[in-house]
C-alpha cells in the first residue's frame, strides 16, 4: 500500500514538472526569436492594442489593459507578457485569467505560435461564454444613424455595431446586442463647456453594450432619427475575431474627441482589425459617420469590380418612429386627419361623436393612427410618461378592441437612400461673380463640412455648413474675403400633414461676416423662424421671419419673407422674396434671392445664384464635393 502511494506520488510529481517544463520550453524561447520580434510589428497586433498609428502609443487608459508595465508604448514587451501570461496558473475565478480577459489576442496568436491546449471556448471563461453569443451570432451590422439637431455632437450623425442573432421570434432584432461608443458626460453639463471639452479631449469614452431595443428607443423613437443597417459580409474567422476583441475592450476608457477620435473612428479601427482595409486613410482633422460608410461603399464596389465578394451583404432602411407616424397620417383623408387631431386635443372619452361620423372601417383606421400617436408620445416622454398620455392610450385601445381587425396591412415605407450615397462633406467651388457697379470677379469658396439645402444632400430639406470661406479677386488683382460663415443651419422639414402636438416650426441660423458693397465688413448673427407647407415630397412653401443683428449700421433688421423649395431629381431650386425692415433706422426695401443647382453626380454640380438687397448680385460656380 505504501509502495503504491509512493509510486503514485512520484508519477504525479514527474507529470506536473513535465507540464511546467513544457510550458516554459514552449514559450520562453519564443520570446527571444525573430518570429516574436516580427509579430510585435504586425499591424493586427498594434490594432489589438489600440496603438495610435502615428506614434505607436496605446490609446486605452484603463489600468490593467496592458499586461506589461511598458505595454502601452512597447508592442514587443506587451507581446512577450501576453505569451508568458498564457501559462499563468488558473485561480478559483477563471474569468480573471489572461486567456479569458484577452481572447482575441490568443485567437490571433494561435495562427502564429504554438499555444498548448488552446480552446476558443474555454469552459472556465464563463463571462466570455455568456457574452459572445457563440451559438447564436449569425452576422454583424454597422448602423448609420442620421443627424440630430438637438445635440451639437449628434448633428453629424452616429454609428453603432449590432450583433445579429436572427432569432425567429425576434424578427425586428430588438434583442440583438448593440455596441455603442460614446463620451461619458456629466448630467446637465453646460453647452459651451460641453462643446469645448468635446473638441479638446476633455471627456473619457468607451464601448458599451445593450439590447438593440434600448438604442432604438433613444435614436428612432425619442430623437426621431432614421437608421441604415449595413450587414457586413464577414468570414467566420473575421466575425469571431471581432466579437472576441469587443469583449476585450468593452468598458475600457479612451479619450474622446468630437471631430475625429469619436464613435465612427473607433468602429473604423475595428473594421481595419478584421479586414486589413484602410478605413482611416483620410481621418486627419475630422471623421464623421458618413465618411466611414462612404469608404465602406467604395471598398465594396472595388471588390465586386475585381471579381471578389463585396464587404456589404445588404443595406436595410429602418425609419424613425416619427417617419412611420407621418406615413400613417398621410394615408388618411383630410377629414380623418381633422378627426384624429380633435381626439388628440380634446380626448376620446367625451368626444366619440367625432369618431362615429365615419364608417366602422374608417373608425378602425382612425383609432389605429391615434394609438400609434399615443405610443409615440409615451416613448418620447420616457422615463416618466404623464398620466394623461397613459389614460389617453388606454381609452383609445378599449375603443379599438370593439372593432374588427383590419386584414390589409399598411404599406411598407419607401426606403430612403443612405447618406453615404450622397455628396462628401468637404466642398470647394470655383466661378465668377457680378455685383452691380463693380467689375466681374473670380470667386473661390471652400468648406470642410457642407451639407447644403440644394444638391445631393443627406439632410432632408435641411442644411449644415461650417467654416465656409469665400474669396474673390478682380482684374485689378484685388483679393478680398467676400464672405465667411462660421456656421449656417437650415431646418425646413415639416410634417406632411398638420398633426396636433407636433412642432410645425421651420428655422434657420447663420453666424458669419459679409463684405459689403462699400468694402466694409459686417459681422452678422441671423436667426429665422417660420412654418412650412409641403405640397408633396418635391415642393415646400415657407413663410419665415428673419432677424439680423449687424456689427455695421443698421444694427437691427427684420425680414418677413416667403420661400419656395423645388426638387426634381438632379435639378433643384430655392427662391425667396421679402421686405427688409431697418428696425433702428427708418425705411425698408424689397429683397429677393434665387438659387438653382444641377447635380451632375454626387461629386460635381453647377450652381447659379442671383439676389437683390443693397444692390444686385449674381454668380455661377462649379461645385466639387
Amino acid at each position: 500500500m505504501l509502495r503504491n502511494l509512493l509510486i503514485g506520488l512520484i508519477v504525479t510529481t514527474i507529470f506536473l514538472w513535465h507540464n511546467k517544463l513544457f510550458a516554459i520550453t514552449s514559450h520562453k524561447p519564443l520570446q527571444s526569436t525573430a518570429n516574436v520580434q516580427k509579430l510585435s510589428q504586425n499591424k493586427v497586433w498594434h490594432r489589438l492594442l489600440h496603438y495610435n498609428s502615428k506614434n505607436l502609443q496605446g490609446e486605452i487608459h484603463t489600468n490593467g489593459f496592458y499586461l506589461s508595465k511598458h505595454g502601452k508604448f512597447d508592442p514587443l514587451a506587451e507581446l512577450k507578457a501576453t505569451i508568458t501570461a498564457y501559462s499563468d496558473p488558473w485561480k478559483k475565478d477563471g474569468n480573471k485569467h489572461p486567456r479569458c480577459r484577452y481572447p482575441a489576442r490568443y485567437f490571433w496568436l494561435k495562427d502564429h505560435i504554438s499555444l498548448p491546449d488552446y480552446k476558443l471556448r474555454e469552459p472556465r471563461c464563463t463571462n466570455l461564454e455568456n457574452w459572445a453569443l457563440f451559438d447564436s451570432a449569425e452576422s454583424i451590422s454597422l448602423l448609420l444613424v442620421s443627424g440630430y439637431f438637438g445635440n451639437p455632437a449628434s448633428t453629424f450623425g452616429h454609428s453603432l455595431l449590432r450583433i445579429n442573432t436572427a432569432a425567429p421570434e425576434d424578427h425586428k432584432g430588438l434583442f440583438d446586442l448593440a455596441i455603442n461608443f460614446g463620451a461619458i458626460v456629466p448630467e446637465k453639463e453646460p453647452t459651451p463647456l460641453y462643446i469645448y471639452k468635446g473638441l479638446f479631449g476633455g471627456y473619457k469614452a468607451g464601448f458599451s453594450d445593450r439590447y438593440f431595443y434600448t438604442q432604438d428607443i433613444v435614436y428612432s423613437r425619442t430623437e426621431y432619427r432614421d437608421i441604415w443597417d449595413y450587414k457586413l459580409n464577414l468570414t467566420k474567422q473575421q466575425r469571431t475575431l471581432l466579437l472576441l476583441h469587443m469583449f476585450e475592450v468593452n468598458g475600457k476608457q479612451f479619450t474622446y474627441f468630437f471631430l475625429d477620435e469619436n464613435c465612427v473612428y473607433r468602429f473604423a479601427e475595428l473594421l481595419e482589425l478584421i479586414t486589413d482595409e484602410n478605413f482611416l486613410q483620410d481621418a486627419n482633422y475630422w471623421y464623421i459617420p458618413t465618411d466611414l460608410f462612404r469608404k465602406l461603399e467604395k471598398i465594396n464596389t472595388q471588390k465586386i469590380k475585381a471579381g471578389k465578394d463585396g464587404i456589404i451583404k445588404s443595406v436595410t432602411f429602418i425609419p424613425s418612429a416619427q417617419r412611420l407616424l407621418y406615413q400613417r397620417f398621410a394615408k388618411l383623408s383630410k377629414d380623418e386627419v381633422k378627426t384624429v387631431n380633435l381626439l388628440i386635443t380634446n380626448g376620446l372619452k367625451n368626444n366619440q361623436h367625432f369618431l362615429y361620423k365615419h364608417s366602422t372601417k374608417r373608425q378602425a383606421e382612425i383609432l389605429d393612427t391615434l394609438l400609434e400617436y399615443q405610443q409615440y408620445r409615451l416613448i418620447s416622454e420616457e422615463p416618466e410618461p404623464s398620466q394623461s398620455t397613459r389614460e389617453a392610450k388606454d381609452t383609445a385601445l378599449l375603443s379599438r378592441l370593439k372593432l374588427d381587425v383590419i386584414s390589409k396591412p399598411i404599406k411598407p415605407i419607401t426606403p430612403l437612400p443612405s447618406p453615404a450615397k450622397g455628396s462628401a462633406s468637404p466642398r470647394t467651388s470655383l466661378g465668377i461673380s457680378y455685383e452691380e457697379n463693380n467689375p466681374i470677379r473670380a470667386q473661390f469658396s471652400i468648406s470642410p463640412f457642407s451639407q447644403e439645402l440644394l444638391g445631393n444632400n443627406s439632410l432632408e430639406n435641411g442644411e449644415l455648413v461650417l467654416f465656409e470661406t469665400v474669396i474673390g479677386w478682380d482684374e485689378k488683382d484685388s483679393i478680398d474675403l467676400d464672405r465667411f460663415d462660421l456656421v449656417r443651419v437650415k431646418k425646413f422639414d415639416t410634417p406632411p400633414v398638420p398633426i396636433s402636438g407636433e412642432s410645425p416650426w421651420a428655422w434657420k441660423l447663420r453666424i458669419g461676416v459679409d463684405r459689403e458693397y462699400n468694402a466694409h465688413y459686417n459681422g452678422l448673427f441671423m436667426f429665422g423662424i417660420g412654418q412650412g407647407l409641403k405640397f408633396n415630397s418635391d415642393i415646400l412653401l415657407l413663410a419665415m421671419l428673419d432677424t439680423n443683428i449687424n456689427s455695421e449700421l443698421p444694427h437691427l433688421q427684420s425680414t418677413p419673407n416667403l420661400g419656395l423649395l423645388i426638387k426634381d431629381n438632379n435639378l433643384q431650386a430655392f427662391m425667396s422674396i421679402g421686405e427688409l425692415i431697418n428696425l433702428d433706422k427708418s425705411g425698408s426695401k424689397f429683397v429677393w434671392d434665387a438659387q438653382l443647382q444641377y447635380q451632375f453626380s454626387p461629386q460635381w454640380g453647377l450652381r447659379i445664384t442671383a439676389s437683390k438687397s443693397e444692390n444686385k448680385k449674381a454668380s455661377i460656380e462649379l461645385v466639387w464635393h
